[in-house]
């Protein structure tokens, strides 16, 4: 096992025992030792150590003397069985079962007193023709077995009665010549673990558990290396290993017993590896957020900065042992470091608004300064009988709603005009069409006149002026149309088509958005 076969029935468990498992019904996971003896042929004994992980099915037998009918005239059976039972009263108690006549077939069920909880031994000690069990080095049984005259060998592990599944670990098993020995202590350190890794000059505290299955456990001793650094006679038993300086280490525990035994743990291997320290500040308002937290930190290890800033200002790089704006990052601690953290107030900008006309402007966000880079959308919104006209001065268009990114002082127009209000008489007055509408070099023009007559087409600017005079002649009857090009000198803004015919006045409005 030691040296590395494995199986999912049979493994190494805690460092130094042996597991086994099974499940299923009426399954088993064993070890055999095939060399066979009888009653007759002198004293003979087995120990074992063992611990109960895990039983789900009523009854399950860990220990046998098996008879081999390959070799006697043996029932092919259980000479001996030890097992546990749940269920059967008294519930959770270790029983034997024992064949009790020459010929194999009737058997004997000898109470052995409470399944213990943790680890406890066993031994079967043959001597003299009689079979004595002691639980805990404690006698439960002394039965005459010498009416055993057929071929047995010993067995162990884990045997399924029924169905379900359980694990047992064995610490010890051996044989032996049926004499009384003392069995050796047990002892493991359950803290630290193994691997573990300190802060240099850290305080130590090294737990044991130890435990002696025929005995009881006189002091346990706590060694670095071959160096002792205390001992602790009660348990729960440990010993504080003061302000601990970097390296690495092997611990130890030694248990001794009553009868002299004694028994080294398994070697638990700890580090205090070099520490560096991390000294953050930072300049302005904010702060930074190191994972993993703390100021000392182990050789190599990778911490993550972040930079917060406090509302109003924003993070403007990293200064010390690191540099850049990059955040978040992440450094290694290969030394002693110094990181500084600078905040400088986020810039504002004012937005001034100007109204032209009879209308208002919302912005949203609400306000007049913002912060850099802030999106403010503005919205144009007429007064009764009025409409939006365009957008001047640090934005332009036409469109009511438009967006500006706060990244300097902003001065804005919006200019509105009143709706121009044209009779119309629908079986005399003139019809007229203007697109498209807005446009930005053509307007394509419509009209129906209903009789020859003196038709004038003239451009007006907001206040009523003239701009320029399209057309001013005698038309027939009809439709008639004209494609205007716009001159490049015309700016952007709104502007009215004003067509007269006799007493007959049409006004279209056109939008020039260039």
């Amino acid at each position: 096992l030691i040296n590395g076969y494995s199986s999912a029935f049979f493994y190494v468990a805690d460092g130094d025992k042996v597991a086994f498992n099974q499940s299923g019904a009426s399954m088993r996971t064993e070890l055999r030792n095939e060399n066979n003896w009888m009653i007759s042929g002198g004293d003979r004994s087995l120990h074992g150590s063992l611990k109960f992980i895990e039983q789900t099915c009523d009854q399950v037998t860990v220990v046998q003397i098996h008879d081999d009918a390959n070799e006697g005239s043996g029932p092919n059976k259980p000479l001996l069985r030890i097992y546990r039972h749940l269920v059967k009263s008294p519930v959770n108690h270790l029983w034997a079962a024992v064949k009790t006549d020459d010929t194999g077939l009737n058997t004997t069920h000898v109470d052995l007193g409470p399944a213990p909880a943790g680890y406890f031994s066993f031994d079967v000690r043959l001597v003299g023709g009689n079979m004595i069990i002691e639980i805990n080095g404690e006698e439960k049984a002394n039965l005459d077995v010498s009416y055993w005259n057929f071929p047995g060998y010993w067995k162990a592990g884990v045997y399924l009665q029924d169905e379900g599944e359980a694990t047992i670990y064995f610490d010890e098993l051996y044989e032996g010549d049926g004499t009384i020995v003392n069995h050796s202590p047990s002892v493991v350190i359950t803290s630290p673990l193994n691997g573990e890794s300190f802060t240099p000059g850290s305080d130590i505290t090294i737990t044991a558990d130890a435990f002696d299955t025929d005995g009881l456990i006189t002091t346990v001793e706590f060694f670095e290396g071959n160096t002792k650094l205390g001992e602790d006679d009660t348990a729960p038993y440990s010993y504080l290993w003061n302000t601990v300086p970097v390296g690495s280490y092997t611990l130890t525990a030694k248990a001794t017993d009553n009868e002299a035994a004694l028994v080294t743990s398994l070697g638990v291997d700890i580090n205090l590896g070099v520490q560096y320290t991390l000294t953050i500040s930072s300049s302005g308002e904010g702060s930074v957020t190191n994972t993993p937290s703390g100021s000392m930190y182990p050789e190599n290890t990778l911490v993550n900065l972040i930079a917060n800033p406090s509302e109003g200002y924003e993070f403007d790089g990293w200064g010390g042992d690191l540099s850049g704006r990059q955040n978040p990052v992440n450094i290694t601690m290969d030394s002693d470091k110094t990181i500084l953290a600078t905040f400088v107030p986020i810039p504002t900008y004012t937005l001034t608004l100007t109204i032209s006309g009879n209308g208002s402007v919302t912005t949203s966000p609400s306000g007049d300064t913002f912060e850099e880079g802030t999106v403010v959308t503005l919205s144009a919104v007429p007064d009764t009988e009025n409409d939006f006209v365009n957008w001047s001065g640090d934005a332009s268009g036409t469109e009511d709603e438009i967006s500006v990114t706060m990244n300097s002082n902003k001065s804005i127009t919006a200019t509105f005009s009143l709706t121009v209000s044209v009779y119309e008489d629908a079986e005399n007055g003139i019809q007229l069409e203007t697109f498209p509408n807005p446009t930005g070099s053509m307007v394509y023009i419509k009209y129906t006149i209903r009789e020859p007559s003196e038709v004038t087409l003239v451009i007006q600017d907001l206040a009523g002026r003239p701009v320029i005079q399209l057309m001013n002649d005698f038309l027939p009857s009809g439709a008639h149309h004209l494609e205007w090009n716009i001159p490049d000198n015309l700016q952007s803004g709104l502007y009215f088509i004003k067509m007269k015919m006799g007493d007959d006045v049409k006004i279209s409005r056109m939008i020039l958005d260039r």
